[in-house]
């Protein structure tokens, strides 16, 4: 068995170390269900992207382009870190199918931990008393859905990528028995 590069590939034990492993998995053969290839080529650039779309406009990141009239929220941090770790392992699975739930999850933590004053929707239909009496007290919340619908998508894309992992076992199992009995 030979990889891209044409460069022979690890055998069953393992005798190369993986290098034959890493080499596949950044010549773009990345089939595993789960692997470090998907997690360092997929998983890290989207949970870091998902982080700074949430934290740098939200100030939760210090930055100089935005600031906050109100002070971060200790869980502010726990969500932000929460939605980016989920992000990761997310975009890690090599799950063929997408759906809408890892996306409205980041966008609800940027509303979840936004400074309730700084949102111009709430300020333009509640008013700065109304964005902190209102919008304040239902942020948590909002968190909490955010992280409920990034976990719901991660649970179903672990799902859908066991199932397919035991397919391929599976036909494995069957292919290598249907070549002893031949």
């Amino acid at each position: 068995m030979t990889s891209m590069q044409g460069q022979p590939a690890a055998d069953a034990a393992g005798v190369d170390g993986g290098d034959a492993a890493r080499r596949e998995c950044w010549a773009g053969s990345c089939d595993a269900v789960f692997s470090w290839c998907g997690l360092l080529r997929r998983g890290v650039p989207m949970g870091a992207l998902s982080a700074v779309v949430v934290g740098i406009p939200t100030d939760v990141i210090p930055n100089a382009l935005f600031s906050r009239m109100t002070p971060v929220r200790w869980w502010d941090y726990v969500v932000l870190a929460l939605t980016a770790v989920m992000t990761v392992l997310w975009f890690a699975t090599a799950a063929h199918r997408t759906g809408a739930r890892v996306p409205a999850a980041t966008l609800l933590s940027l509303l979840a931990v936004g400074c309730p004053v700084c949102n111009k929707m709430a300020v333009a239909l509640l008013g700065v008393s109304g964005a902190l009496s209102l919008w304040a007290p239902l942020q948590p919340l909002l968190a909490a859905l955010s992280l409920f619908l990034a976990g719901t998508a991660l649970w179903s894309r672990m799902v859908v990528v066991h199932r397919a992992a035991a397919r391929s076992r599976e036909a494995a199992v069957i292919g290598v028995s249907a070549e002893r009995h031949t």
